[in-house]
């Protein structure tokens, strides 16, 4: 995964000097519920509901030289997509206000 990165590849290309980088790793999450076997007590039971989860698609989302850096860039980023998720759900009020107004 690190070394397919384009992001941290750039990042040391940048900076040659650097022998260490921190990263965000970013993964598709995936859980699904199945059927498997449990011990309960000193019986095995069959067709118990349990849930598998796996991680997948692995990639390097944001490099940074040092970790402080790479924090407020990624406190930057989640306050941003608060943000534009907000004036996104303010817009659509508007809009149905406007609509039973009209």
């Amino acid at each position: 995964v690190l070394g397919r990165s384009d992001n941290l590849r750039t990042l040391f290309n940048k900076f040659p000097e650097l022998d260490e980088a921190c990263l965000v790793l970013g993964m598709a999450f995936n859980e699904q519920r199945t059927f498997g076997m449990a011990l309960q007590g000193e019986m095995v039971q069959r067709d118990v509901v349990q849930t598998s989860v796996s991680f997948s698609d692995h990639r390097a989302h944001l490099c940074g030289r040092d970790e402080s850096r790479l924090r407020r860039v990624v406190g930057v980023q989640v306050f941003e997509y608060l943000l534009a998720q907000a004036l996104s759900e303010i817009g659509e009020e508007r809009v149905e206000r406007q609509e039973l107004e009209g």
